[in-house]
Order: structure tokens, then C-alpha cells, then sequence
């Protein structure tokens, strides 16, 4: 499969397992965090603490940030279950707000209220905030963007 003329690793392929933390609800393309790093739990992004700012949470969470999920969890699952996450390099189409984009800029999970967006991307200027980077430019304004996500994470 390819997006914007990148190739992608197949959906089978996983970059890395975690477990689910127990008792929170994960759906299949959340981006997620890690949530313990003793214990390897990821959350996804809407379950991150908000620090207070819409930029102090998302460099926070762009700290934390583990990948996107294509496993999924029930709020009522009480057991942590493996959790297999795409990153590094991966090319993915994210809901946006309708925006103009060049190549390179920065997307960090979009912050409403004090709460991160489990799918949805903003641009960002800050590197630090970031998750990912668009791969093309957009010159007119999209509600979709094509982005490489990148983790910090190991």
C-alpha cells in the first residue's frame, strides 16, 4: 500500500508490542502513548494528562508518543492486552482541521479543552510538539494530510 507515492510497511507488520493498559478503551489508528514505561502500557491520546497548555501537552505527549495502534481494547477488558503499534518511518492519511500545509511541517495530536485527539492532527511550528511531519505540500486547504510519524520512544 502506498500513500503519497511513499511505501508503507504492510498492516501486518508491527514496529513494536505494548500491552493496553486494562480498563481503557483503544480503538484500531488511535495514537498512543506510553503511559507506564516499567511496565510497557500505552494509552491513547485522549487518556493523556493535560498539563495545562495546549503546547506544554503536546510536547508532553510528543515525549511519551508510542505510535499508532491497529489493536483494539474495551473500557470493560480489565486484562492488558497486547497492543501492536505502527511508527518510524510509516506514512499514514490523519484527519485535520482544514488547513493549508507545506513539506516538513510539524503535526502534533490535535488539543480541545484540555484534551488530546486520539486521531485527529494540527499543524505545529514547534519540533518539540511534534509527532510527525507532512510529506507533501498542500496548497489548497485539506481536512486530510499525509504524514510520517516519528517517536522518540524505544
Amino acid at each position: 500500500m502506498a500513500v503519497g507515492g511513499f511505501n508503507n510497511s504492510p498492516p501486518t507488520t508491527t514496529n513494536r508490542t505494548l500491552l493496553h493498559a486494562a480498563s481503557v478503551a483503544a480503538a484500531a489508528a488511535d495514537l498512543l502513548y506510553v503511559s507506564d514505561v516499567t511496565n510497557g502500557y500505552c494509552k491513547p491520546a485522549g487518556q493523556f494528562t493535560d498539563q495545562g497548555t495546549e503546547a506544554l501537552t503536546q510536547q508532553s505527549f510528543a515525549a511519551l508518543f508510542a505510535g499508532i495502534g491497529t489493536t483494539t481494547q474495551s473500557a470493560s477488558d480489565t486484562t492488558a492486552r497486547p497492543a501492536a503499534v505502527l511508527v518510524d518511518q510509516i506514512v499514514l492519511a490523519f484527519p485535520c482541521d482544514s488547513a493549508t500545509f507545506e513539506q516538513d511541517d510539524f503535526v502534533a495530536p490535535k488539543y480541545t479543552a484540555g484534551v488530546l485527539s486520539n486521531q485527529v492532527l494540527v499543524k505545529v511550528t514547534d519540533p518539540t510538539r511534534a509527532i510527525g511531519q507532512v510529506v507533501r505540500k498542500y496548497t489548497s486547504a485539506v481536512t486530510t494530510v499525509d504524514v510520517r510519524l516519528t517517536s522518540t520512544t524505544t
